[in-house]
């Protein structure tokens, strides 16, 4: 679950790698045929429980406005590492991103 822009956004898919957690689906680029709808976090420590520090993010969010912009934010990982919550501040902006994940 993902809130962004004050918008609810719920994804039926997304992965979990090494450093990073995934909402959805990015598009690949250049000549896509449909915008992608997805979220990605990469942060600092993955395989750390408690506090980790986001320190990148990616979203195609349609119909909500990131300004994509940096921002900071932390995400807060369980003791068996397969969820989290997370919090993410856009700088100079009101949007807010937040939300939680289950990794299988």
């Amino acid at each position: 679950m993902l809130w962004a822009g004050g918008k609810p956004l719920t994804f039926e898919v997304g992965r979990c790698s090494p450093s990073r957690v995934h909402f959805g689906f990015l598009s690949n680029g250049i000549g896509e045929a449909s915008p992608g709808r997805g979220f990605v976090l990469v942060l600092e420590r993955w395989k750390s429980p408690g506090r980790n520090h986001i320190m990148d993010w990616a979203a195609e969010l349609p119909g909500v406005s990131l300004d994509q912009i940096p921002g900071t934010g932390t995400a807060i990982v369980s003791k068996n590492l397969k969820s989290a919550t997370f919090s993410l501040d856009m700088q100079g902006s009101t949007n807010k991103v937040r939300g939680s994940w289950l990794c299988g």
